[in-house]
């Protein structure tokens, strides 16, 4: 009896096993396999931060400078591109589905090589580069447009010759890619894998590149227990139970070897030794609702977070400013009116920002939409609008190469900079 009964437990236990989710990610022959998560010491601080306190701060936004003029210039390119980088002021690249462009003057001169691994139904995520040789290439492919999928991949291509030649890097299948970050000795992805539908459940994925041994690595394991722990702090708070509070959104390198996540619900983890220890630093779920977190960076300690708020479309937007050490209270600016997506961050007093200004013709009463960029010179209380122009079509993608020079590709696919000339 003990005998059968052991053999059916065993059968159960096998059944369970193969019916677990697991995340279909490979590397190309370029890098080496992903290292287990399971055998990586976690690390996890088993208690919470105390919540830091909120500190409102409500922006003041005039719409003229003196000093310097801002202004932009179309940029002439072969045909539409959808993503740009720069490495300076003159060295950059731009991308569509059948060309990678470089330029090594400030865009007056592009030279484009034809690239063949771009899928139709990919979407071009992102292009990084580091310096002038080593570039990536991040392609989104997603079966729907409406809803997570277990058809849905990502891949990234890596280039060592400036762009001349690409390689495979590595392939993450039944997942969603949320950023790609990339400094001189590591790489970073963050990412969630589909797990089922009804309710839509998911589960965050973080990958690691190093340069100095040239491999992915698997990190995910450390922040599944940090969620696992966020989970039960809701349920023992009797808050809603929302997956947008395990969903990973931004990522940014704060130093030569740490890396900060955001998820949608203002949770912050950090890691300092590749990710293979993980601390939460705070927990601002009980602050709103889900966000659209555009941006992530860290400055002198400090977590700046860029939101879009009034859903999808966006009405307005605010900086989210976290303490990392020591950790202290949490300020939220708030920026009404701009639609803000990209902020080149200069100190921790002085930022630029760039993205949509929708304001109301008191004549006509309709919405004139207008591409702006904006600064602070005092941590966000007050603001001057320094650029702005009529927008052509729909909302554009901006690239900062320094606080003087903002790169512009509009609805269009086409090229604009915007200098100050400074740059």
């Amino acid at each position: 009896m003990h005998y059968c009964r052991n053999s059916i437990l065993l059968i159960i236990l096998v059944i369970v096993a193969l019916l677990l989710p697991s995340v279909g990610c490979h590397d190309s022959d370029q890098t080496q396999e992903v290292e287990n998560p399971v055998s990586q010491p976690l690390g996890l601080e088993e208690t919470f931060e105390e919540i830091p306190s909120l500190n409102v701060v409500e922006s003041n936004i005039a719409v003229e400078e003196t000093g310097h003029r801002w202004a932009s210039s179309e940029i002439q390119l072969r045909e539409p591109v959808s993503q740009i980088t720069f490495i300076d002021q003159s060295k950059g690249w731009a991308c569509n589905k059948g060309f990678v462009y470089k330029t090594i003057d400030s865009g007056k001169n592009w030279k484009p090589t034809p690239i063949g691994f771009i899928e139709q139904n990919d979407e071009i995520n992102k292009i990084a580069f580091t310096d002038e040789l080593r570039g990536w290439i991040v392609l989104q492919q997603n079966a729907s447009r409406n809803e997570f999928s277990e058809k849905d991949k990502f891949r990234v291509f890596r280039t060592l010759d400036g762009g001349e030649t690409w390689k495979l890097s590595i392939v993450v299948d039944s997942a969603q890619l949320s950023d790609f970050q990339a400094s001189d000795n590591a790489v970073w992805i963050a990412a969630n894998h589909f797990v089922g539908y009804h309710p839509q459940r998911f589960r965050p994925l973080m990958f690691h590149f190093s340069e100095k041994t040239n491999k992915w690595s698997d990190v995910s394991n450390g922040i599944l227990r940090i969620y696992n722990d966020e989970i039960r702090y809701l349920e023992n708070d009797k808050a809603a139970l929302d997956y947008a509070s395990v969903s990973l959104e931004k990522i940014s390198i704060a130093k030569t070897n740490c890396v900060v996540a955001v998820t949608a619900k203002q949770s912050i983890i950090q890691s300092c030794d590749d990710g293979d220890n993980w601390k939460l630093i705070n927990f601002h779920g009980r602050y709103g609702s889900r966000l659209n977190i555009n941006q992530v960076n860290t400055v002198n300690n400090v977590v700046w977070s860029l939101e879009a708020t009034g859903g999808i479309e966006g009405t307005g937007s605010r900086l989210v400013a976290v303490p990392l050490e020591p950790i202290g209270n949490a300020k939220l600016i708030t920026i009404g009116g701009y639609f803000l997506t990209q902020g080149y961050w200069v100190s921790g007093d002085e930022f630029v920002a760039a993205g949509e200004r929708v304001p109301t013709d008191v004549n006509s009463g309709e919405n004139i939409k207008k591409d702006v960029v904006i600064r602070t010179l005092d941590g966000g209380r007050n603001w001057v609008e320094i650029y702005s122009s009529l927008m052509k079509t729909n909302r554009g993608t901006f690239f900062f190469s320094d606080s003087n020079v903002i790169w512009l590709i509009d609805g269009d696919g086409i090229v604009r900079r915007i200098s100050n000339g400074l740059g």
